[in-house]
């Protein structure tokens, strides 16, 4: 069996089922503003962001269409999620890749969020320690695991060099330019020279 049809580790699954349920609901509070905001119809499916938006300012304006744009990428995002995780794709190769563009998805939004939140285009923002923890602490975590799970999704598809070398005449035990992986162990944590 080769390394690309092996099973996607069960804690990648999770994370996305993970991800999946708490991206729809931030995607739904997001794109369902003002509907979604305290005093909102829908106030009540989203009670708990009557406090998170005392930290984070910009998910209280309902004006703010860079956050209405996120929570749609939360939507899509979650979509694919579940679409890897319902295992709706057959194939345990096209399911790892569309893992590994998701989970990268989601790490670089957040890494749009966290910079749109610093306000950097209006001068930057007062620091408040509490806040600062509850949107960019909190979102380190949005940024590690997927980031993580891509990458061990994505090692299935590195090329692993064949073990015999063919060395040059000179003795000095360099590859020949003719070997496919050049003398370099791509397996290798530290990719080092073999």
């Amino acid at each position: 069996m080769s390394r690309l049809d092996r099973a996607i580790p069960v804690w990648v699954y999770n994370w996305l089922l993970i991800s999946a349920l708490i991206c729809i609901i931030d995607g739904g509070f997001c794109v369902l503003r003002p509907h979604s905001l305290p005093g909102g119809c829908l106030q009540m499916l989203f009670y708990a962001y009557k406090y998170y938006i005392l930290w984070d300012k910009h998910y209280a304006d309902e004006t703010d269409s860079f956050i209405w744009t996120q929570g749609f990428g939360n939507l899509v995002e979650s979509a694919l999620n579940l679409v890897v995780y319902f295992n709706l794709i057959k194939s345990v190769r096209l399911s790892k890749m569309l893992a590994i563009v998701v989970c990268v998805m989601t790490a670089w939004k957040t890494v749009l969020f966290d910079i749109y939140s610093l306000d950097i285009g209006q001068g930057g923002h007062t620091v408040d320690w509490l806040s600062e923890v509850m949107v960019f602490g909190a979102s380190l975590i949005w940024i590690f695991f997927p980031g993580y799970a891509a990458w061990v999704l994505m090692e299935d598809f590195l090329p692993i060099p064949k073990t015999n070398k063919t060395h040059s005449s000179g003795g000095r035990g360099e590859d020949s330019p003719d070997s496919p992986s050049h003398g370099y162990n791509l397996r290798s944590p530290t990719y080092k020279r073999e």
